[in-house]
């Protein structure tokens, strides 16, 4: 499939994804087996020796590098290497070609700078930051930009288009630093020297440096350049990276509302405007008291399926609007951060005339009380009888029909069998998926694990007797011990083994469906896939009913006290998360930082008593 020799350009690929920071020196062994594990599933098998340089001298890629005498027998991987030579590795695991990410030498070649930050290992950071505290130290340095060359060299080699890269990251250094202002001006009048004239990237970090360097005696520079870049647009054609760059450096200025315009730019290019886009000119709005517009933009944003930042809310707590921010949380579900949850706290303490006071805690997902003051929150809302038969008509043909191409999950004849099924047993209480359920177990490496892990789980479901069960598995599944928990002794256990290459998600989602609404999934899949096929209104009410329905699987523990293992299962929230009010208290959920499912909300709240 790859030939006989493997392209550098392949071997950087396939390496660069195991950079961290640092120069780092892959050997061809350890090349290889990265290699080998990332591609077993397909069959793939490339030898040693395909990861030795001397083994690709034909290739005309690797005669350029030899000519530039970076021949060597191991495998090395340098920052320099990606950055001058083949590609840009972004943290996206996008791959952009050297042309067009970094000037061959030359500071004038255009150059996406904010990608190539993005990409930049923490090597280059660290000498960055330490370049910029050098030159706050030591002003005179920049009398002579070109003896900073050597700090970018390693070995023979020193990185192209340093100077715009430095004068990128100082623009995105958002806090003022004494002297950074006047080292990024002369930085910039050096680039200029190197050019003909500043480019669309260094234009932006000139006016982002004016900003968050200079203080407000510099924001008409930041002005002067934004002439300057607009002369350069061709036919109004701004990207949103530079967008955003520019709308958050406006929001700081009196012309904060120049960010309006190159938002409906942004706009006109057919681009998505993003949260990042949108939350700075509304936090500048709210600060500069034009409400209406704020909360103009925050509808528009909602109804666009965004989140504000922290920002937005910080910006209406510093401004004493903390009513109507929680007017607007309970309004439109947003969730705060948690800093902005302790401010809200913190303003009820200082201006509550009943000795208010708060606490973060948690709600019982079962019984819906706040662990804190005990009161009752409000129950987890159902979707109404209309929504959920128009979620199951839809799931039902989409999640195994798939537009009318069946083959593509499973097939004809299986699904009718499938369909028999059900209409023989009816409806279930619980839809396991049982493969799902075997591989999610800690020590499921074997497949007399996985059969234990899903066996240990079918019994600690089985214990109510009145919960019909069916779990789903493949046929690949029939003989494992699991599968024989369908003897008399637990008649409420039923399988259905599809076909080993047929996709069983889909199955679980149409037996659920078609039992009603109270049927529960135990399953630790997020169907993500499922939802984006839906669009966005059916998309939300899956949403919801998994938030209500889906019952994820945690692992197994050794309980000392009952001498056996114990089944560690994430039920459902039975509380609706979002802003409630009880006599006498608030609260409010925020983001604590966990990593949940998709579907999944936060489990932290705040608790304001005395209010």
């Amino acid at each position: 499939m790859f030939g006989k020799v493997l392209s550098p350009r392949f071997l950087q690929t396939s390496s660069c994804q195991f950079i961290k920071s640092g120069l780092y020196e892959h050997h061809e062994d350890y090349a290889a087996k990265k290699f080998k594990a990332s591609n077993r599933k397909t069959g793939l098998a490339i030898s040693k020796q395909k990861f030795v340089r001397n083994d690709v001298q034909s290739d005309k890629e690797h005669e350029h590098r030899t000519a530039k005498g970076r021949t060597d027998n191991k495998t090395k991987v340098r920052i320099v290497d990606l950055i001058e030579n083949d590609a840009v590795h972004t943290s996206r695991g996008h791959y952009i070609p050297a042309e067009s990410a970094v000037g061959n030498g030359n500071p004038g070649n255009d150059l996406d700078e904010s990608t190539l930050m993005r990409s930049l290992s923490n090597e280059l950071k660290d000498l960055m930051e330490t370049v910029c505290d050098e030159i706050v130290r030591d002003p005179s340095v920049c009398n002579d930009w070109n003896r900073l060359s050597v700090r970018f060299q390693r070995g023979e080699h020193v990185l192209t288009a340093w100077q715009s890269i430095l004068l990128n990251y100082i623009a995105h250094r958002r806090n003022y630093v004494p002297g950074l202002f006047e080292a990024g001006m002369s930085l910039a009048d050096h680039v200029a020297t190197l050019s003909e004239r500043h480019n669309i990237a260094r234009l932006v970090s000139c006016i982002c440096i004016c900003v968050h360097q200079g203080g407000a005696d510099k924001h008409h520079l930041a002005f002067d350049y934004y002439k300057q870049l607009k002369a350069l647009l061709p036919d109004g054609v701004l990207d949103r990276v530079s967008a955003h760059s520019l709308i958050n450096a406006f929001a700081k200025t009196s012309n904060w509302k120049e960010g309006l315009s190159i938002l409906q730019l942004v706009k006109s290019n057919g681009e998505l405007t993003g949260t990042n886009c949108c939350s700075p000119i509304v936090a500048a709005a709210v600060q500069h008291g034009d409400l209406s517009l704020a909360y103009s933009l925050l509808e528009e944003m909602h109804d666009d399926m965004l989140v504000p930042t922290q920002e937005v809310f910080s910006s209406m707590v510093t401004a004493g609007l903390v009513e109507e921010l929680i007017a607007l949380l309970e309004k439109y579900r947003w969730i705060p951060s948690e800093e902005v949850a302790r401010d809200v706290g913190n303003y009820f303490c200082r201006n509550s005339s009943k000795n208010s006071s708060f606490k973060l805690t948690s709600i019982d997902h079962r019984s819906r009380k706040c662990c804190e003051c005990n009161a009752v929150l409000d129950a987890l809302p159902k979707i109404s009888a209309e929504e959920f038969e128009e979620l199951r008509s839809t799931l039902m043909s989409e999640a195994l029909m798939r537009g009318g191409n069946v083959f593509l999950n499973t097939t004809p004849a299986e699904v009718n069998e499938f369909k028999t099924f059900l209409d023989t047993y009816k409806a279930f209480d619980l839809v396991v998926d049982g493969l799902n359920v075997a591989f999610k177990g800690r020590q499921s490496s074997t497949t007399k694990e996985r059969d234990f892990t899903l066996c240990e789980v079918l019994k600690y479901l089985s214990m109510n007797k009145s919960s019909k069960i069916l779990v789903l598995g493949k046929k690949h599944m029939r003989f494992w011990n699991a599968a024989k928990l369908t003897s008399p002794a637990n008649e409420n256990v039923h399988w259905f083994f599809t076909d080993n290459l047929s996709s069983d998600d889909p199955f679980m989602l149409y037996a659920a469906l078609f039992s009603g609404q109270m049927t529960k999934i135990v399953t630790s899949d997020h169907l993500r896939d499922h939802r984006f096929r839906l669009g966005s209104r059916l998309a939300s009410l899956l949403k919801v009913w998994q938030r209500g329905n889906q019952i994820m699987f945690n692992g197994l523990t050794w309980n000392k006290l009952k001498n056996r293992n114990s089944v560690i299962l994430k039920w459902p929230d039975a509380h609706d998360t979002r802003v409630q009010r009880s006599p006498g208290a608030l609260h409010i959920p925020y983001d604590d930082n966990i990593q949940r499912a998709s579907h999944q909300l936060t489990t932290s709240w705040l608790c304001v008593q005395g209010i």
